[in-house]
């Protein structure tokens, strides 16, 4: 299995491709009040930091960083597609956020 995560910006087809897919994921897990994601271009506008994922070529998930200084950084939007579950990928992604 070939892994490669990479910078990418939140508004890049991409990566709003699977922004759409975790807001169509979590949507019914929430009361619509209650969605506080930031969109792709407040993400570029909030600095958020976007990785993609990619495993043996194919769009895989994505994960993201939004820093507050040094002290401290909130994970955004981390999602792996349903197809590549199970594979230790989510754990990848968040080890190259923590690592980042």
């Amino acid at each position: 299995m070939h892994v490669v995560i990479a910078r990418e910006c939140p508004d890049a087809p991409d990566a709003i491709q699977l922004i759409g897919e975790i807001e169509a994921f979590t949507a019914p897990m929430y009361p619509h009040d209650k969605e506080h994601g930031l969109s792709p271009s407040q993400m570029v506008n909030e600095g958020v930091i976007f990785f993609s994922l990619h495993c043996d070529g194919a769009l895989a998930g994505c994960g993201g960083l939004n820093c507050h200084g040094k002290a401290y950084a909130e994970i955004m939007r981390m999602y792996v597609r349903p197809r590549f579950r199970g594979r230790g990928l989510g754990m990848r992604m968040l080890e190259h956020l923590e690592s980042y």
